[in-house]
């Protein structure tokens, strides 16, 4: 297996998880990006800071631009 399908294994676990524990939680869907970004560390949290305000980004599907903006963070990682 590739990093990269690791890495989107890895992100769309995270991503299921996160919203089973959302709703299960019964967190407001307008504070999902707040509780979100207090659980990323490292590279993620920072990848998710230079991402525009403007978007929600509290879910993590395979098209959102978070996710995509993760994949490419870790995949340049790779290309040093």
């Amino acid at each position: 297996m590739s990093f990269i399908n690791l890495a989107k294994m890895i992100f769309d676990t995270f991503s299921i998880s996160f919203e089973k524990i959302a709703n299960l939680k019964y967190f407001p869907e307008d504070k999902h990006t707040a509780v979100l970004q207090a659980h990323l560390t490292g590279k993620a949290l920072k990848v998710f800071t230079e991402l525009s305000t403007e978007e929600d980004y509290s879910k993590i599907t395979p098209k959102s631009t978070l996710r995509k903006a993760l994949l490419a963070a870790y995949s340049a990682m790779l290309d040093v």
